[in-house]
């Protein structure tokens, strides 16, 4: 039994797994077609939602799938909806900068006057 059987032995289709785990669909597919596997920090939640242990989640995905067996390099690195949690951080820090960057171009409001402290006997606080 692969991972796509195993999901839909569960129940849960490609949108429903990679929802759960905060991932996107096309992610899953991969997966289940072996081009990539499960990064580390998403193993332990993928293995609960399949009713699994650890061992037996990689005795299931297994190792990637070359697309050149014969070349050597690094693995590939899936950068769609992996989980990385350095492409998580980097995405949330450029939300930030792109947020900060409008509010900044934003003009500004008119400040309210200032209400200053009543003179001694005196009824208003527009003296100076």
């Amino acid at each position: 039994m692969g991972l796509a059987e195993r999901r839909r032995a569960l129940g849960y289709s490609q949108e429903e797994l990679a929802h759960a785990l905060g991932v996107d669909r096309r992610t899953v597919g991969r997966w289940e077609g072996r081009s990539t596997t499960p990064q580390p920090p998403l193993r332990p939640r993928l293995a609960e939602l399949l009713h699994l242990d650890l061992d037996e989640l990689d005795a299931l995905v297994g190792q990637p799938r070359a697309a050149h067996p014969e070349s050597a390099g690094p693995p590939p690195r899936d950068h769609h909806g992996s989980g990385d949690l350095d492409d998580m951080i980097r995405r949330q820090f450029l939300r930030a900068i792109t947020v900060t960057s409008a509010l900044v171009a934003l003009p500004p409001t008119r400040a309210q006057p200032s209400r200053r402290a009543r003179c001694a006997g005196c009824p208003t606080t527009s003296c100076a």
